[in-house]
């Protein structure tokens, strides 16, 4: 998979069990950050994405994993520059929060999940590209399982996460937008 060169994401890259990379071209907008429109992303993410992650939550108590919440538990009141490594932004942990790259992860005895929200603005016109990358390590055979049972949700998810941060761009409706 090409990354852009520095992409913080990429030092993760290597023996993933899995990774995609979703990339999309929006319209530039100079004080739009990372962790803003990841945050903008989740709110808009349909209800029934976390109702499949309240369903998943239940079954995996049942086998002994954790429950990691859903999408929108997102502090309303924080602004998105204030979110500092650790702090949790709905299901995931930050790692790194830079203007242009937040990546986030959650990690468990099983598997290893990071994300990336990655803007990328381009050099010859009023344009850049919005890159959201998923890396996945699984460290055993459960992990890989689960990994190949969410897979179908997980595509389901980004592609609809893609066209809202599209939508989000044409009509220009942020709610949050840092100073």
């Amino acid at each position: 998979m090409d990354l852009p060169e520095g992409s913080y994401i990429a030092r993760y890259l290597p023996n993933a069990f899995f990774s995609d990379r979703w990339t999309i071209t929006v319209p530039t907008k100079r004080n739009v950050t990372a962790m803003s429109l990841y945050i903008e992303s989740l709110r808009r993410l349909p209800s029934w994405a976390n109702a499949f992650m309240r369903v998943r939550n239940v079954l995996c108590r049942m086998v002994g994993l954790k429950d990691i919440g859903v999408f929108h538990e997102v502090l309303r009141i924080k602004h998105p520059n204030d979110y500092l490594v650790g702090d949790r932004v709905g299901i995931f942990s930050v790692v790194s929060n830079e203007p242009n790259e937040v990546v986030l992860e959650d990690c468990d005895r099983h598997l290893n999940v990071r994300v990336s929200m990655q803007i990328i603005p381009s050099n010859q016109d009023s344009t850049s590209q919005v890159s959201i990358t998923t890396v996945v390590h699984a460290h055993n055979w459960f992990g890989k399982v689960y990994m190949i049972i969410v897979y179908p949700v997980h595509k389901l998810i980004l592609w609809r996460s893609t066209r809202q941060i599209k939508s989000l761009f044409q009509s220009n409706r942020f709610l949050i937008l840092p100073d």
